[in-house]
């Protein structure tokens, strides 16, 4: 084995590692392939498959005579792979006598807070869709979170200095980035290795500029630079469900040759026949749970010796009520397993 396929096979072990249940935790992926039976599928490349990705076996089929009857199998296994989250994959049409391939990932996540919300404490309050527009929504509350890590940026991704301390008078004392900048928001799931980080503008119009910003380096920087402390944490209730189309999103990274009929070249995976891809597509689900045990809310501070001003800590509150970002990644290889945009928990509730 070369030291290229040897790395390869070590990132699939760890991916495959993520099908575990950890804590309050559990991670379904499902990774399949059904093969039309006119079809001569390399053997190396089925071994691949089978090695480096967990695929549970090639599987032969007859799309020709029976596509509908394949895409309902086809279904009902990724029902079963996913615990019933996904189970509508492939729509009436999806499949035709024309197919002869298809392989397939489809990606689930259940997960409970390291310390849960309260739901009694659930409050309706409204979402900022944009300055003009807002709906209500179902806020989990949580009040002086000792478990989480926080930080804030400037609008140019820098590092601000947010404050322990807060004097009893005013002293010019900035508490928050301006309304250009972000903060940033880890909660961990139970077991600790997974992780649900949000990333919220300061302002509703914000969050296209912190997408520009916001790069592989730079994500890896922003999550150093942030630190455990206390946070009044307000989280909207919801859950996600995605299916688009990749091909033209893999056409902008530069994958176009493999959706050429006349340029496609699938040898590697297939001898006898001119093969290309007719479509990429990819559904994910999300679904979290707020119950848990009640959260006192306290303030408190300690008063300084040498006649100096009663000081208070200052503690930040993260209020997640306009649109913000936010991914779900595992600790210890940094994967992300899901990242996306919320515009408007109303939607998804």
């Amino acid at each position: 084995m070369t030291a290229a396929e040897n790395e390869q096979f070590e990132k699939s072990d760890a991916l495959i590692a993520l099908r575990r249940k950890i804590g309050g935790v559990e991670v379904d992926v499902a990774n399949g392939v059904w093969v039309d039976r006119q079809v001569d599928v390399v053997g190396s490349w089925k071994e691949k498959m089978i090695g480096a990705y967990g695929v549970e076996g090639v599987k032969e089929v007859d799309f020709f005579q029976r596509p509908e009857e394949q895409r309902l199998r086809f279904n009902r296994w990724v029902n079963k792979k996913t615990k019933g989250l996904i189970s509508d994959l492939l729509k009436p049409g999806d499949i035709t006598t024309e197919t002869r391939m298809i392989l397939a990932n489809a990606i689930s996540f259940r997960g409970k807070w390291t310390v849960p919300f309260d739901e009694s404490e659930n409050r309706e309050v409204n979402f900022q869709v944009s300055d003009q527009k807002r709906h209500p929504v179902s806020m989990m509350i949580r009040y002086r979170c000792d478990f989480v890590r926080y930080g804030a940026f400037h609008s140019d991704g820098s590092a601000f200095d947010t404050p322990f301390e807060m004097p009893s008078q005013k002293s010019g004392v900035q508490f928050y980035p301006g309304e250009n900048g972000f903060e940033i928001l880890e909660i961990p799931y139970g077991g600790d290795r997974y992780s649900m980080v949000v990333l919220l503008p300061r302002s509703t119009k914000g969050i296209l500029d912190l997408e520009k910003l916001m790069q592989p380096e730079r994500l890896s920087e922003w999550l150093e630079n942030i630190g455990e402390r206390e946070v009044h944490v307000k989280l909207p209730k919801f859950q996600m469900e995605t299916s688009f189309d990749l091909k033209d999103v893999l056409g902008d990274l530069g994958v176009r040759r493999v959706f050429d009929p006349g340029d496609a070249d699938l040898s590697g995976m297939v001898s006898g026949r001119e093969l290309f891809v007719n479509r990429a597509f990819h559904q994910a689900v999300i679904q979290v749970d707020e119950k848990g045990t009640k959260a006192a809310a306290i303030t408190y501070g300690d008063e300084l010796d040498g006649g100096a001003l009663p000081v208070l800590s200052f503690i930040p509150e993260f209020k997640a009520d306009r649109p913000f970002l936010y991914l779900i990644r595992e600790s210890d290889s940094g994967a992300i397993l899901f990242m996306g945009r919320m515009m408007n928990p109303a939607e998804s509730q």
